[in-house]
């Protein structure tokens, strides 16, 4: 009987397009598309670049260091923030999502979360302009 070894073979085959891999995202920064004006929810690129994003209670919880590209190439999904860390030394970087980012009172930047909840965000790392969850 030959259905045995076929049937096994094709489960081989099956698994790597079963197996879920991260998303990857192009860096703002590498990007070579055209953001002027608006990328989503009211902002510019320019407004959420390398600006202080604010905490609930008001307290700064990170950094804004880059905009992940969607997968279509004309969409901003998220913003890579550092947070945590002192003077440089163990930040981490992790994705944000952008509906997750609002216009403060005193315009800032905030976001619904503390520093605790930014931090237990699944850490993002940057290559070649790609940036993917560090495994």
């Amino acid at each position: 009987m030959r259905t045995l070894p076929l049937a096994a073979a094709l489960a081989l085959l099956a698994g790597p397009a079963l197996a879920q891999t991260a998303p990857v995202y192009q860096s703002y920064e590498e990007h070579d598309g055209d953001f002027a004006g608006t990328v989503a929810g009211g902002f510019t690129a320019d407004q959420l670049m390398d600006k202080d994003l604010y905490g609930a209670g008001g307290k700064e919880v990170g950094e804004i260091e880059d905009l992940l590209i969607g997968q279509d190439g004309k969409s901003v999904d998220a913003v890579i923030a550092e947070v945590g860390g002192f003077l440089g030394i163990g930040q981490r970087k992790v994705a944000v999502p952008l509906d997750s980012v609002q216009h403060g009172s005193d315009g800032g930047l905030t976001v619904n979360m503390t520093e605790d909840q930014l931090k237990e965000l699944p850490a993002m790392e940057e290559e070649d302009g790609v940036w993917k969850a560090d495994d």
